[in-house]
């Protein structure tokens, strides 16, 4: 799973599989179905990562006080994104 991979992923929140699956048991012909379940655009697993860590800064620096601020790791992970 991790290195240099060729195939992008096609993730899917958490949220709404289980909102598709929970629909899927009300539906009697859905019940002897097998269902492939991805989002249409693909995403490597580092850009995901990327994307993950620059969220989670954002999310970060909301949450600390202005005094505080971060560590000096963590600017430059954001920074490194694209």
């Amino acid at each position: 799973m991790f290195g240099r991979q060729p195939n992008p992923y096609h993730l899917v929140a958490a949220n709404d599989y289980a909102r598709m699956v929970a629909a899927s048991y009300g539906i009697d012909e859905a019940r002897t179905k097998r269902f492939i379940i991805h989002k249409p655009e693909g995403i490597l697993f580092h850009d995901a990562v990327r994307r993950y860590i620059a969220l989670f800064i954002q999310r970060l620096r909301r949450c600390l006080p202005c005094h505080i601020g971060l560590p000096p790791l963590l600017p430059r992970q954001g920074a490194q994104e694209r």
